[in-house]
């Protein structure tokens, strides 16, 4: 993905940081320093279930495409989780 698709990635998760906030999406960006191209940027997006557990939505993403489809699917998610919130309080899991 180029720099500019990382950054447009980056601002859709800064914008559902602000809609489903206290529960945010982690994300970072890299450019492979290997390669010496546009099209060398890869994005990290973590989720942190509780502040000691993670779950990893996606890692070393270079596809733009699947990036997006997985960010739109876990908007679905982060709407239940917060609908359920709004409804019953804070999620318990078990350990």
């Amino acid at each position: 993905m180029t720099q500019s698709e990382a950054e447009h990635i980056k601002n859709e998760i800064e914008k559902l940081n602000k809609i489903y906030f206290p529960m945010t999406l982690h994300f970072d960006m890299y450019r492979n320093p290997k390669e010496d191209h546009d099209d060398n940027w890869f994005v990290t997006i973590i989720y942190h279930v509780v502040p000691e557990e993670w779950m990893t939505f996606t890692s070393l993403g270079f596809n733009y495409s699947v990036v997006l489809d997985k960010l739109s699917g876990w908007q679905f998610a982060l709407e239940a989780v917060k609908a359920h919130q709004d409804e019953h309080g804070n999620l318990n899991l078990a350990q």
